[in-house]
């Protein structure tokens, strides 16, 4: 049902407009009643859901915000692009397994514009040096952890050299009665800008 101008001009009886504008409120309560509480229910005009149709990136003005979807490896993903045609950030959990998210080592920016970094590295041996899987951060690293995979039988207290951290790369040590031992996998998790 398409809606319908009326009157076509100013000399169009009510009795030709009066059908068109009957037709014209059913084209709007259909539209209205997708995904929306209709017409005289208790929570009257408001959203049940909210679906999105496929998009391209828009541009967006100064205080304004985009939320939509497009296509990313054949599936939609949520976007949101903040003002200014500024940055896109990827809004969907990654899933089925396209994205960095199920992956051993990997990143991902959040909303707030803060990238976490998570991966592996290897020991080897005192002040051992892992760097950051993609690529590390472009400005800052704020924090990283890590934590050694231990050897039967064996304990080891591992830490973050002080003044180690750089964008691309951190230093561990071992203070404890055993050496850092050669050949050990550390996971880590970095969160900078």
């Amino acid at each position: 049902m398409a809606y319908t101008i009326v009157p076509v001009d100013a000399n169009e009886a009510f009795s030709v407009s009066q059908p068109k504008i009957t037709d014209n409120f059913a084209a709007i309560n259909t539209v209205i009643s997708i995904d929306h509480e209709t017409f005289d229910a208790v929570n009257q005009g408001k959203h049940k859901w909210v679906k999105f149709t496929e998009q391209s990136d828009q541009a967006t003005l100064s205080d304004e915000m985009l939320l939509y979807t497009k296509d990313n490896a054949g599936e939609p993903n949520l976007y949101l692009r903040k003002e200014s045609s500024g940055t896109i950030f990827n809004m969907t959990p990654s899933t089925s397994g396209h994205g960095v998210a199920n992956a051993a080592s990997g990143s991902e920016t959040l909303p707030s514009g803060l990238k976490l970094i998570w991966g592996t590295g290897t020991a080897s041996g005192a002040g051992s040096v892992i760097t950051f899987a993609d690529g590390g951060f472009s400005s800052y690293c704020f924090n990283v952890t890590a934590t050694l995979f231990g050897v039967a039988g064996s304990y080891y207290f591992i830490n973050i050299i002080a003044g180690s951290v750089s964008n691309t790369q951190f230093t561990i040590a071992c203070h404890d009665r055993n050496a850092l031992p050669v050949g050990q996998t550390v996971f880590y998790q970095a969160i900078g800008k």
